[in-house]
């Protein structure tokens, strides 16, 4: 059951993005000195994107995922913007 869904996950990968993860529900939170163009992507351990790609404004305000139908997993997260790229891993259980 998806109900069980508990990852009280919170990693500082570096001082621009950071996300958490609970509950099925990862929530992503930017902070940048302006409005910047970034494109969200979920891939699975054999490269597979999981969710379509999430092309979004962001400043300092948070963005949700919904992971809670996807199977319990190790997941790779992907950030692109601008000014480079953040990759994290997402462990989904």
């Amino acid at each position: 059951s998806k109900s069980g869904i508990f990852d009280i996950n919170l990693r500082f990968e570096n001082n621009n993005i950071y996300y958490t993860l609970k509950h099925g529900q990862l929530t992503l939170y930017f902070d940048f000195p302006e409005a910047t163009s970034s494109a969200i992507n979920i891939y699975n351990l054999l490269g597979e994107k999981i969710i379509p790609e999430k092309r979004c404004m962001v400043f300092k305000s948070p963005v949700n995922i919904d992971l809670s139908k996807n199977a319990e997993a190790i997941y790779l997260l992907s950030v692109s913007y601008p000014q480079g790229n953040f990759n994290g891993k997402i462990f989904l259980r």
